[in-house]
């Protein structure tokens, strides 16, 4: 005899796939566990498994579901003729056989059943774990029609201040509801080897779990922690997760250590004589927790702003994204080539000076804090001016005021080739 005990049904949920975890016990040395059809071809392949007891053995045996469960018994078929009692003798191909003997194929729509026939067509899957001896213990599986993911929402405020809140969508892509007990949250990448055909998540996953909406506090994160490289948190009341549904719940306080919100103008060092361009619009976080990779809704003053995303980023580490074009902040980039390459024999090569000049404008009501960032290829051999070269780049940052026009000048060498 197999039932599952309290609490139930606890599930780990991956970015990809889930971990059922279904507390059993057997008062005999045998154990048996019948999965239907639509929950065992979400099944990952040699996943099940039996935690807390010690089985010598586990078979796997189809059973049979849908019309299969009709082959032998008396149907009828509709032909133009009118209604004929026919026998059901093969569900796979709707083999028939009328009152003569005479064996023939039918098409479904046109067979008429005593009773509302099962709707699956493919096989159930029992499982019979012979044990040493009885006992309580855990029936773990993983599936494919359960996931979750992270997403965050930035709020900034009219003094630049922002707040940033974690959510955990959770996606139960089957035809029925769940009510786990207990929720673990994994984040990381996780690599399973084999797997199933391509995945569809449009039947269902368990039979075991009954349909009542039961009443539950709100979930509230319980823990959080590391395991093997993947971030771990424990949802404490967990929601229902109706079928074929998403929930979403925050799941995680997180505290900004710094932000900033800026214009970055990008840019590749050029001799062109003139460019005109426009600035981006660009976020820096850092956060006294990890950060999951996920997308993160930006809203400023409670309006939507954009949305953009991030990797994982360890606590302490800063973030930085930008969300398009800012038309309010421009800049003008003239290059003048200074006097005739020479050669240096300390670089046996040729080097070239230019002084560039850049005059930024700010059209907003408020000010704005300016990054320049300027790829160039080559280590600058002499700079000079109000830029800094760091990891190939040159970076100059600025307060501009309201409606100022700011004028930058640097003088740089390089090595030219020729």
């Amino acid at each position: 005899m197999t039932k599952s005990l309290p609490p139930g049904v606890a599930l780990r949920l991956y970015p990809s796939f889930a971990e059922v975890r279904l507390r059993v016990e057997s008062a005999e040395p045998r154990l048996t566990f019948t999965f239907p059809p639509e929950a065992w071809r979400r099944v990952i392949p040699q996943s099940l498994a039996l935690v807390g007891l010690s089985p010598a053995s586990m078979t796997l045996t189809p059973q049979q579901t849908g019309l299969s469960l009709l082959e032998g018994r008396k149907v009828w078929w509709r032909s133009p003729e009118g209604r004929q009692e026919v026998t059901l003798i093969r569900a796979e191909d709707l083999l028939v056989q009328d009152q003569e003997g005479a064996y023939f194929n039918v098409q479904k729509q046109h067979l008429l059943f005593p009773e509302p026939p099962p709707l699956s067509q493919s096989d159930a899957m029992t499982a019979t774990f012979e044990l040493h001896e009885p006992g309580q213990g855990l029936i773990s599986y993983l599936t494919q029609s359960l996931s979750w993911k992270a997403l965050y929402t930035l709020e900034v405020n009219a003094t630049g201040n922002a707040e940033l809140t974690a959510y955990a969508e959770l996606e139960n892509a089957s035809d029925q509801p769940l009510v786990p007990d207990e929720v673990k949250l994994l984040a990381g990448q996780v690599e399973l080897s084999g797997g199933r055909r391509r995945m569809d998540f449009s039947r269902g996953i368990l039979g075991m779990v009954g349909t009542a909406q039961l009443a539950r506090s709100l979930p509230e994160l319980e823990e959080a922690g590391e395991v093997a490289g993947l971030y771990s948190f424990g949802l404490k009341h967990p929601p229902v997760l109706p079928a074929r549904s998403t929930v979403t719940v925050p799941f995680q306080p997180v505290s900004l250590q710094s932000f900033q919100a800026a214009v970055t103008l990008l840019n590749t060092f050029g001799t062109y004589a003139q460019h005109k361009g426009v600035g981006l619009r660009e976020y820096t976080l850092t956060a006294g927790q990890p950060l999951l990779g996920a997308q993160v809704m930006v809203r400023e003053q409670g309006y939507t702003v954009g949305q953009s995303s991030w990797q994982e980023t360890a606590a302490g580490e800063s973030v930085t994204f930008t969300l398009g074009r800012d038309p309010d902040v421009t800049y003008t980039r003239t290059a003048t080539f200074l006097d005739e390459p020479e050669a240096d024999p300390a670089i046996k090569k040729r080097k070239a000076t230019y002084r560039v000049t850049y005059s930024f404008r700010n059209a907003k009501s408020r000010s704005v804090q300016l990054r320049l960032h300027e790829r160039i290829s080559e280590a600058p051999l002499a700079l000079e001016g109000e830029v800094t070269w760091s990891d190939g780049e040159l970076i100059f940052e600025q307060v501009l005021q309201p409606g100022e026009i700011r004028d930058m000048t640097y003088q740089v060498t390089i090595p030219v080739e020729g």
